[in-house]
């Protein structure tokens, strides 16, 4: 039999007349399987999560109230403990179902294991999957006896998570035949969820939130309600008898909620001159030259900044006193119209977070404010994503993106922020949209995204990816509440 681009052959032996095999997954996955004498027989196999620590796990593993194995090792007076979260005992009805049936539920277990890595912060235990852990703790574990001495040529097959989020995968629900619906994260890279009603649409969203947090990728969610803060509790036994349920335990997830104009505001550094003045109606050749020079030649981030540099600068760049007033009249007028949003809030590595191997979701909620300036948020926060060197590997939510875009679907505002959403994509940091029609959105942003879920009616939707058939789903139960 012929191993899969999942699965590494790594160890093989004979058990009482019966070959067994050890598989090695790229995603931290273990399997063992025991195959039944004749050409056509079955497969016993289990599927186990393998987890590290240099601290004890006894008392964590008493607590799982799930099948564990633990091997404790002792590396250069160094302790090292290995913790196996194992599926059970599953069987397959033939050798060419081996790989199929052990992958479904290697995916049955991503959910558990993430939260097994937040029972144990709680308990203030340090635990790590082994491809985070360093090469000493990974071989370790695969020269342990119980594993067999051939074991040490798997070291290098288990890759450290950080750099390598675009390839594991996101379980949606299932399809019309019952088959359990699960896509790769890259292909979620640019989203777009749109039709159905507005709840709908969130609760799509807060599908690709929950997985994203479980795939230790930190959001940042600029929402226009509060529903989203109903991520940091578990659902209820009431959402679980509603829908589509897998073998997901109930969860919720850690949140933080961002004040406008203290941790998240308008950063002047962060908003393009052409953009600012077009949404506040500045056509004035001459005033806009002026302003645009401002810009470009001052490192101000908010407005009392940029007064101060206009009146500092102003032979610099030959600006009259009476072009000096119109720009400080312009300037003040804004922040009037948005008191304390423009600051230089913090350094977008600060906003995207992760703890204990789980993303946190850092929201901040945007119902006071209109569609320009919502927009401007938007653009700054993108910008200054960009601009940070330590954003990687987490995500931007916008959802009701259109609400931003009400008054400039075209222009330099829309087009900036069509331009913005596809550098963070190639970055590869996820952007997830949601909109009641996405004729809403700019052209170049609808043609460029590369996943679209179309919601039909309810937990219905359509499926939608590049260069791919189309196939229709329904979304699963979540893990956290619903408002």
């Amino acid at each position: 039999m012929d191993e899969n681009t999942r699965w590494k052959e790594i160890a093989g032996l004979s058990i009482a007349g019966h070959n067994a095999k050890v598989f090695a997954g790229a995603d931290d996955f273990l399997l063992v399987a025991i195959y039944e004498p004749g050409k056509n027989s079955g497969v016993a196999f289990e599927v186990s999560r393998v987890f590290c620590s240099a601290e004890g796990l006894h008392a964590l593993a008493e607590n799982l109230n799930a099948p564990s194995l633990l091997i404790t090792k002792y590396l250069k007076g160094a302790q090292a403990n290995y913790l196996l979260l194992s599926s059970g005992a599953n069987y397959a009805k033939n050798a060419e179902l081996l790989f199929e049936e052990a992958g479904k539920t290697a995916d049955s277990m991503h959910a558990r294991a993430s939260s097994i890595k937040k029972i144990a912060a709680s308990c203030d235990v340090v635990l790590n999957e082994l491809g985070e852990s360093g090469r000493q703790m990974q071989n370790g574990f695969f020269v342990s006896p119980l594993l067999f001495s051939s074991l040490i040529g798997a070291a290098g097959e288990i890759n450290p998570k950080g750099r390598n989020a675009f390839e594991r995968e996101i379980i949606l629900g299932k399809d019309i035949k019952g088959g359990i619906v699960s896509e790769p994260l890259q292909f979620f890279s640019h989203a777009l969820i749109c039709r159905g009603t507005e709840s709908e649409r969130n609760f799509a969203v807060r599908l690709l939130c929950e997985s994203l947090m479980l795939h230790s990728i930190p959001l940042l969610i600029l929402s226009g309600n509060p529903s989203f803060r109903a991520l940091s509790r578990p659902r209820s036994l009431d959402i679980a008898a509603q829908g589509i349920e897998l073998e997901f335990d109930a969860m919720g997830f850690p949140v933080r909620l961002l004040k406008l104009g203290k941790h998240l505001g308008i950063n002047l550094n962060s908003v393009s001159s052409n953009s600012l003045m077009e949404l506040f109606g500045i056509k004035e050749k001459s005033l806009r030259k002026s302003i645009d020079e401002l810009m470009r030649k001052t490192s101000a981030s908010d407005v009392s900044e940029i007064v101060y540099s206009a009146r500092k600068k102003m032979q610099e760049l030959g600006i009259s006193s009476k072009e000096l007033n119109r720009i400080i009249r312009f300037f003040m007028l804004m922040q009037a119209r948005y008191p304390g949003l423009f600051c230089a809030g913090v350094d977008a590595g600060e906003l995207f977070r992760g703890i204990s191997g789980i993303g946190i979701a850092s929201i901040a909620e945007m119902q006071n404010l209109d569609a320009r300036g919502k927009l401007l948020l938007y653009n700054s926060a993108m910008h200054s994503i960009l601009k940070s060197e330590s954003a990687e590997n987490c995500a931007l939510i916008l959802p009701e993106a259109q609400q931003a875009l009400s008054e400039a679907r075209t222009g330099d505002a829309a087009q900036e922020f069509a331009g913005l959403v596809e550098k963070l994509a190639k970055k590869r940091i996820f952007v997830i949209m949601s909109a009641e029609n996405e004729m809403d959105l700019p052209k170049a942003l609808r043609a460029k995204a590369h996943a679209k879920i179309e919601i039909i009616g309810g937990r219905d939707c359509a499926l939608k990816f590049e260069n791919r058939m189309p196939k229709r789903i329904e979304l699963r139960n979540p893990l956290s509440s619903v408002d």
